[in-house]
């Protein structure tokens, strides 16, 4: 079923901030140099990544940022190395949704077992920023991120 709805690929499988190594300074930009914490790296639908690197940089900037902006923004960027097809993009919002209910679950179990405070860092802004996404209609934020 995957092959029908996405192409299938390497994906890196936690694909977050924590997770990327880059080089360069505010002035002269950053450029991605590697990546690191690959034990979930696999053969999957490319777009997974994606919605995890959505999720987490709404979680992380939802003071500043709305959520659906954030998204909006991811996409252009990913869309600026890769196209989107259009069965990609149509499960994308729940791919993103799917990750928000993994991370707000798991989170806080593997923090009792492991009590690494990074594994909670985003808790409570990934729950506001999960709130702030439903605000509006599935349909809403896809026809917003659709637009470029």
């Amino acid at each position: 079923m995957m092959a029908t709805l996405c192409y299938p690929g390497p994906i890196h499988g936690d694909f977050h901030e924590h997770n990327i190594l880059a080089e360069g300074n505010e002035c002269q930009g950053h450029k991605i140099i590697g990546f690191i914490d690959l034990q979930d790296a696999a053969i999957g639908c490319r777009v997974s990544d994606l919605a995890v690197y959505m999720m987490h940089m709404m979680a992380h900037c939802v003071s500043t940022i709305e959520p659906a902006d954030v998204g909006k923004l991811c996409i252009n960027g990913y869309r600026r190395k890769r196209s989107l097809t259009e069965e990609e993009f149509d499960v994308l919002y729940d791919c993103v949704l799917g990750r928000f209910a993994q991370y707000l679950v798991y989170s806080p179990y593997y923090y009792s077992i492991h009590k690494d405070p990074y594994l909670i860092t985003s808790k409570t802004t990934g729950r506001r920023a999960l709130g702030r996404l439903r605000e509006k209609s599935r349909s809403e934020i896809m026809q917003y991120w659709k637009c470029e």
